[in-house]
């Protein structure tokens, strides 16, 4: 009989414990321009390699091998192998502006910027550079 006590108050709280847990926050993305910003003629828009959720015009260049993505509503990070972290903080120096980012630091091949939604880094080290972006979701 005391095992059968034992069962029944656990399985009274795990249902109870089961009536505590939250639905898990559901995950709006950030909104898009009515235009999407043109891609440079050097470039290819990351939505045209795949990426669903970048924001909209944001590319890389035509020649760029990307290793590892991340593709989430409210993380987007490319990680390159070529070209060069300084030739590809060259190009975003160039296009980031143009999509009306705002580079606020800029040092050693390496970029912080942002715009009304997202904020992002760009850095480079050794065989491997990595563009990321991030946003707060509703």
């Amino acid at each position: 009989m005391r095992t059968g006590t034992r069962v029944v108050a656990a399985l009274a709280a795990v249902v109870a414990l089961a009536g505590c847990t939250g639905e898990e926050p559901t995950m709006t993305p950030a909104t898009q321009p009515a235009q999407t910003p043109a891609v440079p003629a050097d470039g290819v828009a990351l939505t045209d390699r795949g990426f669903e959720f970048a924001p909209a015009g944001l590319s890389v260049p035509a020649d760029a091998m990307i290793v590892e993505e991340i593709d989430q509503v409210n993380n987007v990070t490319v990680v390159f192998s070529a070209p060069t972290g300084a030739e590809l903080a060259a190009y975003y120096r160039r296009v980031l502006p143009e999509l009306g980012f705002t580079i606020t630091d800029d040092a050693n091949n390496s970029l912080l910027f942002s715009d009304d939604q997202w904020d992002g880094a760009f850095t480079a080290n050794g065989a491997y550079s990595a563009l990321t972006l991030r946003t707060d979701w509703e």
